[in-house]
């Protein structure tokens, strides 16, 4: 007899077969954390911001904030319209005072940037509070041209090479570069051990189909859930060097930092993929905590694993691939980050 893993892998293969049969709705799927850059040239608010806070005020925020899209998305059936980074300044506000720098698709290159230029500042934070996501670390994201921010990185190695010409412009970006880019991206092979795709452009041939049926649509969400999460991480990924970097100069600084994984919709991950989803994402966690663990000194870091502190219902929806929270996961998230920073700040003191 046929075993359930062996009919569930051929009705996958059924399923991306009527996908290639049909036309896609788009040839090139959506990115729906579309960079600033990307789009027009301005003036880099976020650095801007940034030499505001700890350079012009009396007073610096005694908490810095930095993050991904997490913490400034809010969904359109939320009641309640404050980021997550407001919760947490909201959380705080009587005992600490918290501000949030935060960007689409932001990483640890544009984090480590924000740090160099942190340390030449004449005020600074008591304490960073930094997200690592998951998915920022998988080929969706890591080798997407649209998300490594050339161009913010560019302008935060220029202020640093000519602080007193202030924050500069960030450039517009070429699009015709970005399509050849986008399509060299889609090219670029690669191995996912749930998947038989051996390249980018296979998953984001699914994503951008339009599923007709059940088995169409669990076929699709699985290659999102794979696509994001599982792919294998080790040690001698570059975002994990600078992740390392970014903590060995706040020690250097004096000043705190607080880690956390950002929390996934790992619910929707065991649904549509299995147990094999949690494997993989807890040993690239543990991978993360070994790589902290043997490069820096732990006394003023602590690192919370929020991976799984949320179900689906916080999500903006039960399939939410993409870590955006309701209302409720903000509050949840923020209220427990809020209790941390504060026993963070008590230690040793």
């Amino acid at each position: 007899m046929m075993s359930i893993r062996r009919v569930a892998q051929n009705l996958l293969k059924a399923a991306f077969a009527k996908f290639r049969n049909r036309p896609a709705i788009d040839a090139r799927p959506r990115d729906v954390d579309l960079p600033v850059t990307a789009k027009e040239e301005s003036r880099y608010t976020d650095l801007t911001r940034l030499l505001e806070l700890f350079s012009s005020e009396e007073t610096a925020p005694n908490v810095l904030y930095l993050g991904d899209s997490v913490v400034e998305r809010t969904s359109k059936h939320d009641s309640d319209a404050r980021t997550l980074g407001k919760m947490l300044a909201d959380c705080l506000h009587d005992k600490l005072s918290v501000a949030s720098i935060s960007g689409s698709a932001y990483h640890m290159q544009v984090f480590l940037g924000f740090v160099q230029i942190l340390s030449t500042l004449r005020l600074q934070p008591k304490m960073l509070v930094l997200p690592i996501n998951l998915r920022s670390f998988s080929p969706q994201w890591d080798l997407n041209p649209l998300w490594r921010l050339e161009p913010e990185i560019a302008a935060i190695k220029s202020y640093l090479a000519e602080p007193h010409r202030g924050s500069p412009v960030l450039e517009k970006a070429d699009q015709n570069k970005l399509v050849d880019a986008i399509d060299s991206y889609a090219n670029r092979v690669v191995e996912y051990p749930l998947s038989e795709f051996s390249q980018i452009g296979q998953f984001r041939e699914v994503i951008a189909s339009n599923p007709q049926d059940e088995t169409e649509k669990n076929c699709r969400w699985r290659h999102i859930y794979i696509f994001h999460y599982t792919h294998p991480l080790d040690c001698s990924h570059p975002k994990l060097g600078v992740l390392t970097e970014i903590i060995n100069q706040l020690a250097d600084m004096g000043i705190k930092i607080l880690l956390y994984i950002t929390p996934i919709n790992y619910c929707a991950g065991l649904r549509h993929v299995g147990s094999e989803f949690e494997a993989i994402v807890r040993e690239n966690i543990r991978v993360i905590t070994n790589c902290i663990d043997q490069h820096t000194s732990l006394d003023s870091t602590r690192l919370l694993d929020y991976s799984t502190l949320l179900t689906s219902d916080y999500f903006f929806h039960d399939n939410d691939p993409t870590e955006h929270l309701n209302q409720a996961g903000r509050s949840a998230l923020a209220n427990s980050l809020a209790d941390q920073v504060l026993d963070l700040q008590a230690a040793e003191q």
